[in-house]
């Protein structure tokens, strides 16, 4: 599973999928009505493959950039982790990243059915919490309260 975000938005990408962005209202990634200057009604597509490959198309007029290179008249493009995409004009910029998730204070046989669906999504796994998680996964919460006396 893949993060997408850009502007106030986040969509989570499954793999298998493809997702048509653009202005249009019946696009799966619809960009703001308000900031639409230069995205086209139908402007890309991004195709999910189950190999966790991530491909942009540009479908638009003016083209898409990513990582400031410019994409357009039909042309695909990998997308890989932490890539940066801006459609058009637009100033928004989309970045995608991996879900990475880390499970804490599950008993054995939850952390199996997590572990059984997070490897059919395409998330990552770590035993460990970690800066490039995006995901903590636990049953409850536990707090301790302390008190410092000076």
């Amino acid at each position: 599973m893949l993060i997408c975000s850009g502007g106030n938005t986040v969509h989570f990408l499954i793999p298998g999928c493809d997702y048509i962005i653009g202005r249009k209202s019946d696009c799966d990634i619809v960009v703001d009505a308000d900031v639409k200057y230069g995205v086209s009604r139908k402007h890309a597509k991004l195709s999910y493959h189950i190999n966790g490959e991530l491909l942009f198309t540009d479908m638009s007029q003016f083209g898409s950039f990513v990582n400031s290179e410019k994409i357009s008249g039909g042309r695909s493009i990998a997308i890989k982790d932490g890539y940066q995409v801006r459609l058009g004009q637009h100033s928004t910029v989309w970045t995608f990243e991996k879900m990475k998730i880390v499970v804490s204070n599950l008993p054995s046989q939850q952390k199996r059915q997590v572990l059984a669906t997070v490897k059919t999504r395409g998330i990552e796994y770590t035993n460990e919490w970690d800066v490039s998680c995006t995901t903590l996964v636990m049953s409850k919460i536990c707090t301790t309260v302390k008190v410092i006396l000076l």
